[in-house]
Parts: C-alpha cells; sequence; structure tokens
C-alpha cells in the first residue's frame, strides 16, 4: 500500500478526494448546527438530502459516466459543490439553506461514486489495496472537517466553515487539471 503513495495518477486523484470529503464533511456534520431546528426537523432535511444522494451516486453518475470521463465530470461536479458552500456561507435564510443542503445531495452522490470509479481506474493494483489507501487519505479530510468547522466557526462566525470548505473544493478541483504522468521506470517497480 505504501507504493502506492509515489504513484503520482493515485495520489493526486487521492488528494483532490480528501479536499472533497472535507466538503462533504462540513455539509454533513457541520451544516445542522447552522439550521436551528429541532432534531426530528434536521432528521428530515438530512433524510431528503440521504435521498438525492442515492439518487446521485446509483443513477445519475452512472449516466454520466455513460457519456464522459469520469475525471472531467469531477471538475464541473466540484464546481457545484464550491458554489453550494459559498451560498451556504452567504445566505442566512433559513428554506434556502436547507434546499441547498437536500439538492447538494445530488452532487455529492456523483462525486462519491465518480471518484472511487476514477481512483481504481487509476492505480496499477488491486482493487482492495487502491481502495485501501484511497479510503485512508479521503478520510483524513473527512476527519479534519467537523473539527475544523467547529473552530472556525467559534473563532471567525458561521459562514466561513462553508466558505473555507468551498475554497477547499475549489483546490480539489484545480488539482484534477494538474498534468500528472509517472515516469516509466517508476510504472514497473509498481507494478512488481
Amino acid at each position: 500500500m505504501l507504493h502506492l503513495f509515489t504513484y503520482k495518477p493515485f495520489l493526486q486523484i487521492s488528494l483532490s478526494g480528501m479536499f472533497y470529503y472535507y466538503c462533504f464533511f462540513t455539509i454533513l456534520a457541520f451544516s445542522p448546527l447552522v439550521l436551528g431546528l429541532s432534531a426530528i426537523k434536521i432528521g428530515f432535511v438530512f433524510f431528503a438530502w440521504g435521498l438525492c444522494l442515492a439518487f446521485g451516486s446509483a443513477k445519475i453518475a452512472h449516466d454520466l459516466e455513460a457519456r464522459y470521463n469520469s475525471k472531467t465530470i469531477l471538475k464541473f461536479t466540484l464546481i457545484a459543490c464550491a458554489i453550494i458552500l459559498i451560498l451556504l456561507g452567504i445566505i442566512h435564510v433559513l428554506w434556502v439553506r436547507i434546499a441547498l443542503i437536500i439538492i447538494s445531495g445530488l452532487i455529492l452522490g456523483i462525486n462519491n461514486a465518480l471518484f472511487t470509479t476514477t481512483v481504481i481506474e487509476h492505480s496499477p493494483y488491486a482493487r482492495s489495496v487502491t481502495s485501501g489507501a484511497y479510503n485512508f487519505v479521503r478520510w483524513l479530510g473527512a476527519a479534519f472537517a467537523p473539527l475544523c468547522s467547529g473552530i472556525i466557526s467559534e473563532t471567525l462566525g458561521t459562514s466561513y466553515p462553508f466558505l473555507i470548505a468551498a475554497a477547499l473544493a475549489i483546490i480539489g478541483m484545480a488539482i484534477l487539471f494538474l498534468k500528472v504522468t509517472q515516469p516509466a521506470e517508476k510504472q514497473i517497480e509498481v507494478m512488481e
């Protein structure tokens, strides 16, 4: 698994995924705190969000993948994710925030499916090894998001966790634009 972290195409997608998962968990773990709703109402919001997430992952992502390159789709969906996060940061109207959170489920579902597919496609290792290494990297972003969002919110205000997550989504998208190649001798070494 450690050799996989020296394989540049894998590392590129994994780092982008790490920034994306920070955004994902900012929406999942931090946004309920700013809604000011009861636990039951938050449950309904995230039930709708979860349905959208499942539909985005199981249906929309596969339909898009049949027509376009997964890395190209991710570039657009990461921008969409950043836009939603910016709007969550600057709009304080409750029903708009709820609508944005629910709609984000579609985009996040697409991203979840496509990041996994893309990282598996760009790895010379078995699916289980690639998945393990990718999960380690992406969940780092997920682990830091709730903690950092809380600290940022306490220090700067409740809008800033969303705005910082939006910046990280853009960084994640920019990473996908980098032209990354692995030297031939390094590819042979990795394949062995």
